[in-house]
């Protein structure tokens, strides 16, 4: 049956992405989150919003490391941020937002 409700939200570009990782490990959720990047791309492009650099970022909720995807680049950041430092966690974040504001 389709959908018949008022739409309340709506997602508009650039689209920035954020993956749980499973069982506690980072390392698992790097591919997720690479192939969401790319997906994000696409995403921006047909939006008419082409964007230099993707970022993303894998977190367990305690640890944090964040990605950009630049071109066919895959960049890690060799960083892993933690929850006691969420200053750090925040200014990832806010430079990611400023970024894709330029």
């Amino acid at each position: 049956m389709p959908y018949r409700g008022e739409m309340t939200h709506t997602i508009q570009a650039p689209v920035f992405t954020i993956v749980e990782a499973k069982k506690k490990d980072i390392g698992e959720g790097l591919g997720q989150c690479a192939a969401q990047m790319i997906g994000v791309r696409r995403f921006n492009e047909q939006e008419g919003n082409e964007i230099e650099i993707i970022y993303g970022c894998v977190t367990t909720g305690e640890n944090w490391q964040f990605i950009k995807l630049i071109d066919q680049t895959l960049i890690i950041d060799t960083v892993r941020y933690y929850l006691d430092n969420i200053e750090l966690i925040l200014g990832a974040l806010q430079i990611i937002i400023d970024k894709t504001m330029e």
